[in-house]
C-alpha cells in the first residue's frame, strides 16, 4: 500500500482501485513541472525567430496585405498558404512548456 505522506488522498484512491490482487507499488512520486518546463527552454527560445520569421514571410507572401476575397482568390494567397504549416510548427515551439 501506498503512505499518504508521498501522494495526495484522492490520487491514492485511484491508484489503489487500478491495482490488481498480487500488484503492489514499490515506488510512486509525482513531477515537479519547473524541471520539465527547464528542458524546454531550448525550443522556446527557438520558436521565438522561428515565428515571427514565419509570419512575416506568410504576410510577405500575400503582398503585405490582408486578404480581400471580394475580388476573388488571388494566385498569391496559394502561395502564402505555404507557410501555415511553419508558423504551425512555430506555435508548437512556443507551447512546448505546456507539452511537456
Amino acid at each position: 500500500m501506498l503512505s499518504n505522506t508521498t501522494i495526495p488522498p484522492a490520487l491514492r484512491r485511484k491508484i489503489d482501485n487500478e491495482l490488481e490482487a498480487r500488484e503492489f507499488i514499490k515506488w510512486v512520486d509525482q513531477p515537479i513541472p519547473r524541471f520539465f518546463t527547464a528542458s524546454s527552454i531550448g525550443a522556446v527560445l527557438f520558436g521565438i525567430p522561428w515565428t515571427s520569421f514565419a509570419l512575416f514571410w506568410t504576410w510577405g507572401a500575400a503582398g503585405f496585405e490582408f486578404p480581400d476575397f471580394r475580388e476573388g482568390v488571388q494566385p498569391q494567397y496559394f502561395f502564402a498558404l505555404f507557410g501555415v504549416p511553419f508558423i504551425l510548427i512555430g506555435l508548437a515551439m512556443l507551447s512546448s512548456p505546456f507539452w511537456t
